[in-house]
């Protein structure tokens, strides 16, 4: 029955996504806006019988679709689940009273008190004008989130033939702390202070970061500069599994004297970052003929027996007190690393940083390395 139900949710977001049909007996005037679509609708156009509509249901009650038509002739169609959203673009044509959205065949409809009723295949699609309904119910993502795990829990628990099986429990929860955090004002084309650190799962199930914030205080306590986005690497964190961090903000010629970093979490885990082996070293004042250069090197290894593509590679360089001094990351697009081989991944340190360790008397170590790709789930 599950796999019915998610199969189901799948071809809903396919056909979502390439619905083309066209709408009549209304005027630009009527059309333009955006519309909430009625899922449950959607289910009957599908052809499904009684068990699996109502088994839906609550899934759909998790969807919402929007269909946006401005008065330039184009629309906008937007479906989100559980913090996913699916876009898709085009444009439409007014003629005799009737719109065809990107050629496609004429279809009745009518508008009745905010409400936009299209016959499909004898099937009637219903949208109501945004702004027209009544109180809204809709859920954050995070009760979205509890209520889908809910849902699969209660199903896990029967068989092919709907039957009770052995009871399924979903519990634990991540817990996302920073273990090591560093702070450094670097001078270069710009002056920006940057915070890196390496954060990790305590927790006992998965957890997904889900934003960073760098405040910047002069000695003061006064704020001179923040940001409130930064680089994360592999941001879905198993039980036990650490990450790094990486933010920054342009101080301009202000004197920095301490900062806040925050890291918050989200227990919506929609995907995993599945790892591979990474050995990474420090390549030093390499002789290039006509400058020096400085690197972090790192050999990923694909323990698979299939072409891996698309790996990211992250790496922290550290300092002998194990501090880390700079965090860089590479995406290998477009490339593969065939079955039980190697390739090797290299990242320049910048020349102010190397710099920065001179002026101040940073001694560096080692580098930490991991590899990885972002799979999505398959629930």
């Amino acid at each position: 029955m599950m796999k019915k139900v998610l199969s189901v949710v799948l071809a809903l977001a396919m056909m979502l996504g390439l619905c083309g049909t066209a709408f009549a007996a209304v005027s630009q005037a009527d059309i333009v806006g955006v519309w909430n679509m009625d899922m449950n609708a959607i289910l009957n156009m599908m052809g499904e019988d009684e068990e699996t509509i109502e088994t839906m249901k609550p899934f759909l009650s998790m969807m919402k679709c929007t269909m946006e038509f401005t008065a330039e002739g184009t629309y906008a169609m937007k479906m989100s689940f559980l913090g996913e959203e699916e876009n898709m673009e085009g444009s439409y044509e007014l003629a005799d009273g009737k719109i065809s959205m990107d050629g496609g065949d004429f279809a009745e409809a009518t508008i009745e008190n905010d409400v936009l009723t299209i016959m499909e295949n004898d099937t009637a699609l219903t949208f109501t004008r945004a702004g027209a309904e009544s109180e809204s119910t809709e859920m954050s993502e995070d009760e979205q989130m509890a209520a889908f795990l809910a849902l699969i829990g209660g199903m896990e628990g029967l068989d092919d033939e709907g039957e009770e099986g052995e009871e399924t429990v979903v519990s634990g929860a991540g817990k996302l702390e920073v273990v090591s955090e560093n702070g450094m004002f670097v001078k270069g084309y710009s002056n920006y202070y940057y915070v890196f650190a390496k954060v990790q799962n305590t927790g006992d199930a998965a957890v997904r970061i889900d934003e960073c914030k760098l405040t910047v205080l002069d000695e003061a306590g006064a704020e001179i500069a923040s940001r409130d986005y930064g680089d994360t690497f592999a941001r879905f964190l198993k039980p036990g599994e650490s990450t790094f961090v990486k933010i920054y903000a342009d101080v301009g010629e202000a004197a920095p004297a301490a900062y806040q970093l925050t890291v918050t979490q989200n227990d919506n885990v929609y995907s995993e970052d599945v790892r591979y082996p990474a050995d990474a070293e420090m390549l030093l004042n390499v002789d290039e003929g006509w400058t020096v250069g400085n690197y972090m090197v790192a050999l990923v290894s694909n323990d698979t027996d299939e072409v891996l593509y698309d790996v990211e590679v992250a790496m922290a360089l550290l300092d002998n007190d194990g501090r880390i001094v700079y965090i860089d990351d590479k995406h290998c697009f477009d490339v593969g690393i065939p079955a039980g081989s190697d390739i090797y991944v290299k990242l320049e340190i910048p020349e102010e940083f190397i710099e920065y360790y001179n002026t101040n008397g940073v001694k560096l170590q080692s580098v930490e390395a991991f590899a990885y790709q972002e799979v999505e789930l398959d629930w």
